[in-house]
């Protein structure tokens, strides 16, 4: 596991990068966005902390993602916690 800072949310927001070794590179965004197509549409909402570096933070994450060809799961989607798989499998 790995601690990714993704500060703009909250100063201190972290998100998480697991490599299982069944499932590959997972990466866990926290709350860096709400909702899948705020990566598409660059959506940041008002209440973040820093927008700058939001922003700097969801690039940060889906370069991570494609460099690694991890699943990113936005944690506030139903539909992406779904593609997780339950334990004991989720730790394989």
């Amino acid at each position: 596991m790995t601690i990714l800072s993704t500060p703009g949310h909250t100063p201190g927001e972290t998100s998480l990068l697991v490599r299982l070794a069944k499932t590959g590179a997972v990466i866990l965004s926290g709350d860096v966005v709400h909702f899948e197509e705020q990566f598409e549409n660059r959506g940041v909402p008002t209440f973040n902390f820093d927008r700058a570096q939001t922003l700097a933070s969801m690039e940060r994450l889906t370069g991570i993602a494609k460099a690694l060809d991890a699943t990113l799961i936005v944690q506030h989607e139903a539909e992406d916690i779904a593609k997780l798989p339950t334990f004991p499998e989720s730790a394989r």
